[in-house]
């Protein structure tokens, strides 16, 4: 369906000189060891002389000094646009549905790996107290953006921080290349309080695209403002499920370097929580939010519910792909690896995402989870190689089911 060898992996492109594997091998072989969940590069090396890499390598797997080699000199262009081409793919099926109503995004910030004694030139560093001393620490932190539909969720490019730049500065390099590379994808874009800024706000409406994000106290002449006005206003109730809120949702607040007036809205949701061993107990939280999206456009009970979306790509992307993928695992600690790997790994969440949600029946869906649905996948590759009665289980089960 995705063409992976002429559209994706024969396209890649590396640095090195001459070297005895191809590029192409060995990204196909790092994918397909990802789709099974393959925790290292030590532990797919394990696996070097299984016939199964005949048909993907050509011959004998190569060794992980190799894998981390060719990720260090890899041209990321390449892992980019093929991200580009399973979102072309999957938009011309007719596979991405809108959320709500409208084309929905989500950006955040990710620190996959911290140490005290590795670094390599483009770590960020923090000093943290260890037993009474000052220690410091080096870590690496990535920004990613995630179109969010009714059905599934699309990677759609990442970028890494850099030494003297703070989350936001990442994002706007990232959303400028994403707007260029996606100009249709997303109409709005959902955000934590971070990103409530002048500057990246601006850039949103010079592509006419609209923002979402939560409201803190860092912008606190905004909060006062809208709090002053909520004050003197009814509220108005929206039943959900298990859940009672009261909202105000006002318009054409102004900001200092903004010549589009902004949106707030306030919600003050009471849930049922049932501790253990007692009586359910009222739960109560209070959330405000600020958008660029009038209410004729976004609906008072659709923003609330958007504006609890940003969740998404904190529980379905990141981690899921540090405990599932593995993603937070430092293959090698090299700065072009590190985005590299990160980017293969999400080629495979999309695919195999993909794979489970438009490929299976839903009565297969109904009786079998994600999570046994991908071990089902690495039973079928790394099976055949074990025992060919193995996966000949495997296969009746899947007809049984």
């Amino acid at each position: 369906m995705f063409g992976l060898s002429e559209r994706i992996l024969g396209r890649l492109i590396t640095s090195r000189y001459q070297p005895r594997t191809s590029v192409e091998a060995i990204v196909g072989s790092l994918l397909t060891a990802a789709m099974c969940r393959s925790g290292s590069l030590n532990a797919l090396e394990q696996t070097s002389r299984w016939r199964v890499w005949k048909r993907i390598v050509g011959g004998q797997l190569p060794s992980a000094e190799t894998f981390a080699r060719t990720y260090a000199h890899l041209e990321l262009d390449g892992l980019r646009d093929g991200l580009k081409h399973l979102y072309q793919r999957l938009k011309r099926t007719k596979a991405i549905k809108r959320r709500r109503g409208l084309k929905v995004a989500v950006i955040d910030g990710h620190e996959t790996n911290c140490s005290e004694k590795s670094r390599c030139p483009l770590c960020l560093e923090r000093t943290i107290t260890i037993k009474d001393q000052p220690v410091v620490q080096y870590y690496h932190r990535l920004t990613t953006l995630m179109l969010i539909t009714d059905d599934i969720n699309i990677l759609l490019d990442a970028e890494l921080q850099l030494p003297g730049e703070d989350e936001v500065g990442c994002a706007t390099r990232l959303l400028t290349r994403a707007l260029t590379a996606f100009p249709r994808a997303f109409e709005l874009l959902l955000c934590d309080a971070l990103y409530a800024r002048v500057g990246f706000i601006g850039l949103l409406r010079e592509r006419n695209k609209h923002i979402l994000a939560v409201l803190k106290k860092n912008r606190n002449d905004l909060l006062e403002d809208a709090e002053g006005i909520f004050s003197r206003q009814p509220p108005q109730a929206i039943d959900q499920n298990n859940k009672h809120s009261l909202v105000w949702d006002e318009e054409n607040f102004q900001v200092d370097g903004l010549d589009v007036g902004l949106r707030v809205v306030k919600s003050l949701e009471t849930t049922t929580v049932k501790r253990r061993l007692k009586q359910d107990e009222p739960h109560t939280s209070a959330w405000m939010w600020l958008s660029t999206m009038g209410k004729q456009r976004l609906p008072t009970r659709s923003f609330v519910e958007l504006g609890h979306d940003r969740w998404l790509i904190e529980n379905n992307c990141f981690k899921e792909m540090a405990h599932l993928w593995q993603g937070d695992h430092v293959y090698h600690h090299h700065p072009t690896a590190i985005i590299a790997f990160w980017l293969t790994i999400m080629l495979a969440y999309n695919i195999v995402h993909t794979f489970f949600r438009f490929n299976l029946k839903p009565a297969v869906r109904a009786r079998r989870t994600f999570l046994s649905i991908t071990d089902q996948i690495k039973a079928g590759l790394w099976g055949c190689i074990k025992s060919p009665f193995f996966v000949l289980s495997v296969k009746l089960d899947v007809l049984h089911c």
